[in-house]
């Protein structure tokens, strides 16, 4: 199953983007620009989308083919050693993702269960739900991605009696931290990478890659906002969780004291889907390297390695967070870098074969 529909696409990225996004990079966000940092977004965004315009550039000539098949189609030795950079790339993201997500479980609803456990099942459910390709991936984003979403756009609402506007002022101080903050974001906006290298620009035109781009990063932005506008920058710095620690302030009725949990079963299967799609992305790179490898055979092997890698990589929670401070580099590398290179690369090969056969 891999045909997909614009919007699925559209959803995948946007749910991609927000996955994550609500539990990584906020708390250097808020360190660096403070009350500035919900709307530092738009630089992560700024910053993202010229390589998504390049990638697509590249496809526009072969628009049933993405970027892996591009890349093993026109070079086989080079073409295969990116292919394999990016394959890395993503174990190395979906570790961190993997480990996270476990040690949230483990603190915050299931601290008597052990870890391995937990990354066991988690794991198991991620190897599932890759194998049954990237089709079933975009309808599950479309699914879980309204709902959660709905209620991330109605927090405001829900909390308007706790926000406190003053925690949101002086706005635009401090150029240089705001800048900071917007390296920061990139960290989690170079991840929407993924969407050129799993679909071709017929499934996912560019308009449609960068609204999910503006969605994701919108729905970001109104859950920090919310953090920083109820408990103020300083203190929200200093929470593991800022966007949990803002659900919890939701008070409905006597029955729904524990909202928090009602989002928080939503949450679950959104990054699932995330979790999922960046091994879906592993195992598909890893397929085209040689035309022997099964890639039904190698979801256990490669989620199982993830796994492994992600308490071999990151002993504990600070190191979790450290990891952040260093992505956005990473990011530039192959989030930037790395497709400025294949489409100069390409393009000169398509040059030099044009005037080969005049």
């Amino acid at each position: 199953m891999n045909k997909t529909s614009a919007y699925q696409g559209l959803f995948f990225g946007a749910l991609y983007t927000l996955a994550v996004g609500l539990k990584h990079a906020p708390i250097l966000m808020i360190e660096s620009a403070k009350q500035n940092a919900w709307h530092s977004y738009i630089l992560g965004v700024l910053t993202v989308i010229p390589a998504l315009w390049l990638m697509h550039r590249l496809m526009k000539k072969h628009h049933d083919k993405n970027i892996y098949e591009l890349l093993s189609d026109s070079s086989p030795i080079a073409g295969r050693f990116i292919i394999l950079l990016f394959s890395l790339y993503f174990l190395l993201i979906n570790a961190h993702d993997i480990r996270f997500f476990i040690n949230l479980i483990n603190i915050l609803f299931l601290p008597r269960t052990p870890m391995t456990v937990l990354g066991a099942v988690i794991i198991f459910v991620a190897i599932c739900i890759a194998r049954e390709g990237k089709e079933t991936l975009t309808r599950m984003a479309q699914i879980f991605l309204f709902p959660f979403g709905t209620l991330v756009l109605l927090l405001p609402f829900t909390l308007v009696t706790q926000i406190e506007l003053q925690n949101l002022t002086p706005v635009f101080e401090g150029p240089i931290q705001y800048l900071q903050s917007g390296f920061y974001s990139f960290g989690t906006m170079g991840e929407l990478i993924i969407l050129p290298l799993l679909f071709s620009s017929r499934s996912i035109p560019l308009k449609h890659s960068i609204i999910a781009i503006l969605l994701g990063a919108s729905l970001l932005a109104v859950m920090l906002f919310c953090s920083i506008s109820v408990f103020g920058p300083n203190l929200t710095s200093t929470f593991f969780d800022p966007a949990y620690m803002v659900i919890r302030q939701i008070r409905i009725t006597d029955f729904l004291d524990r909202s928090d949990l009602i989002i928080a079963a939503l949450w679950i299967p959104v990054i699932m889907v995330k979790i999922a799609g960046s091994l879906y992305i592993v195992v598909y790179g890893l397929s085209l390297l040689h035309s022997k490898i099964d890639q039904k055979a190698i979801y256990t092997p490669a989620g199982m390695f993830s796994l492994v890698c992600s308490f071999w990589f990151f002993l504990n929670t600070n190191q979790l967070i450290d990891f952040n401070r260093i992505k956005p580099i990473i990011n530039v590398v192959i989030s930037l870098l790395l497709p400025l290179f294949i489409y100069l690369i390409m393009k000169a090969k398509a040059m030099f074969g044009a005037k080969a056969k005049h």
